[in-house]
């Protein structure tokens, strides 16, 4: 199992609650699981027909922010990959504003994967 990265200079001591577990949990989560999001969205497109090396990477970027607006169960997937690492302690703060954090958690996957574009193809 990979362990969770801290990452620096993100975290801010005069933020609010809900940014501080964005930059502090959130993204952390998001990068250590980087790899097993790329994988599965390789196998959604697949599953989908959608021959990616046929697309360039402005076409696949739109794609992908297609799939991720109107997917439904392909976000409660990436949701789950997430959510799934959280502590107790955490989980908590994501009940408390989940529906916050779901949004948020989609925007910062939304962009990895725009940013990681070459390694979809």
């Amino acid at each position: 199992m990979a362990k969770r990265p801290v990452l620096k200079n993100i975290i801010l001591k005069d933020t609010l609650v809900t940014e501080n577990f964005q930059n502090a949990t959130i993204r952390a989560i998001i990068k250590m699981q980087h790899q097993t999001l790329i994988t599965l969205l390789k196998d959604n497109l697949t599953r989908k027909k959608i021959n990616v090396s046929e697309l360039s990477s402005d076409k696949l970027v739109g794609v992908i922010k297609t799939t991720l607006k109107k997917d439904n169960t392909f976000k409660k997937i990436l949701h789950g990959v997430i959510i799934g690492q959280f502590s107790d302690s955490e989980l908590n703060v994501y009940i408390e504003n989940s529906s916050e954090y779901n949004r948020r958690i989609l925007q910062i996957i939304t962009q990895r994967y725009s940013d990681s574009v070459t390694e979809i193809m």
